[in-house]
């Protein structure tokens, strides 16, 4: 059982117990967020101790040379003496500029405070310690930043956001790689799921903006019709391909009940030619992922943003 120094008191780790959580059930206020090593808000410093190599993944270089590392993946193989690195929580507020709930979905947005990349994500802060990872939906030439947020009934930071009177709110931690990097003449393909289709959305108006030349291919996927929230938005925009798909069948809109693997079947035989931008579930995004990996794309040229379920 491997000994933990936080804050000058030494406590002992439960065995196959990660950091994070034998912290936070000593009742510590450790920033925290999606736990699964992707929104790096719960990253804390080690000042003695081995860090596992698991626990420096997706870090950069400088942050692991100063002993940095992710809190939720660190399992201790030794005594550790840990610390929160001095700009732990270090957020900017913005204020809210519109929040609408609609068919299970919350658009926000909220004043922009930060640059970045369509199709990055932020973490959003409901208080000191409880955050959500969300992409970000706008493209860089909006003056707001935007968020498409699946609402879950009772969820403690949805709910929160949909019915409680908010006039700001805090993010940190920019961070996400599925951004528009696909050269102007190259075909590209986007592919989401539900509320996948949000930094999708971005990352298409950034391309038009930016006045790409190549195809581009919309396959956005949900269990139900009414879930395909940009379905007008899409059918409006010239120039690209849409193709939609859902899982059950509804009469609100004719759209095909298809399985959102064999839409792509029509187009992986030039998969090698095409940037694939893929969002969605954790599941749905690792088996695309693999399926136009082995239909002959670089894994260079497939970016994805899976989303990891959160209330």
């Amino acid at each position: 059982m491997s000994e933990i120094q936080y804050q000058g008191i030494r406590y002992q780790l439960p065995p196959g117990s990660d950091l994070l959580s034998a912290l936070l059930e000593q009742d510590l206020r450790i920033p925290n967020s999606c736990r699964q090593g992707l929104c790096h808000a719960c990253k804390m410093i080690a000042d003695e101790g081995a860090i596992p190599s698991e626990a420096q993944s997706g870090l950069t270089d400088a942050e692991c040379i100063q002993n940095q590392f992710l809190s939720c993946q660190c399992y201790p193989i030794s005594d550790m003496s840990v610390r929160l690195p001095d700009d732990a929580g270090k957020r900017l507020t913005a204020k809210i500029l519109s929040k609408t709930l609609a068919n299970g979905l919350i658009s926000l947005k909220i004043e922009k405070v930060i640059d970045y990349l369509p199709g990055q994500f932020l973490t959003l802060w409901k208080d000191d310690i409880n955050g959500r990872c969300y992409s970000i939906a706008s493209c860089s030439d909006d003056a707001f930043l935007e968020f498409h947020i699946k609402h879950v009934s009772d969820g403690e930071f949805s709910d929160w956001l949909a019915h409680d009177e908010i006039a700001t709110i805090d993010v940190s931690n920019l961070a996400g790689d599925c951004c528009y990097q696909t050269a102007s003449d190259r075909d590209m393909v986007l592919i989401g799921l539900g509320t996948g289709m949000a930094p999708l959305w971005g990352i298409l108006r950034e391309a038009l903006m930016k006045g790409h030349k190549g195809r581009i291919i919309v396959y956005n996927a949900a269990r139900e019709s009414k879930n395909l929230y940009l379905y007008d938005q899409l059918k409006d925009i010239s120039g690209i391909e849409c193709n939609f798909s859902v899982r059950e069948h509804n009469s609100e809109r004719q759209v095909d009940v298809i399985d959102i693997d064999e839409m792509i079947d029509a187009i992986l035989e030039q998969a090698a030619e095409m940037d694939f931008y893929i969002c969605g579930s954790e599941n749905m995004v690792k088996r695309l992922r693999r399926k136009i990996f082995m239909a002959g794309a670089m894994l260079s040229n497939i970016h994805s943003d899976a989303f990891i379920a959160a209330i």
